[in-house]
């Protein structure tokens, strides 16, 4: 006795094959936590930094993101790194030791660095 099936699997309809994998062009804008888009890019390679920072601000941090539908810690700390960044971009002007001329105007990025940073905790 042969039984009727329902005809097709409900659940190729949410696994793609391999060429409609090929097929699908890829998204250039990732949407982040708050409904900003993030222009993405191949380049755009993440690394990890590790950082001492306040239990008070660490849990602020947390709780942010707890009520925050879809951010996450790394996107929060990524976003609020960007705008202090930009923040001191478009405050500071470096001038050069020997020549007096600046290096960097307001609102333009900082020079790349001339060494590494030093390691470990400032000399007090």
């Amino acid at each position: 006795m042969n039984r009727q099936t329902i005809g097709e699997n409900p659940l190729d309809a949410l696994i793609a094959t391999p060429e409609e994998i090929k097929e699908k062009p890829k998204t250039k804008n990732k949407i982040n936590g708050n409904g900003h888009q993030k222009p993405s890019s191949p380049t755009n390679n993440k690394q990890r930094l590790t950082v001492q920072i306040s239990e008070d601000v660490i849990e602020r941090a947390k709780n942010t993101v707890y009520w925050t539908r879809g951010l996450t810690l790394a996107q929060l700390t990524e976003e609020a790194l960007e705008k202090a960044i930009k923040n001191l971009e478009s405050n500071n002007v470096i001038y050069d030791d020997s020549t007096g001329k600046p290096l960097k105007e307001k609102n333009d990025q900082f020079p790349p660095r001339a060494e590494e940073l030093k390691r470990g905790r400032p000399v007090k």
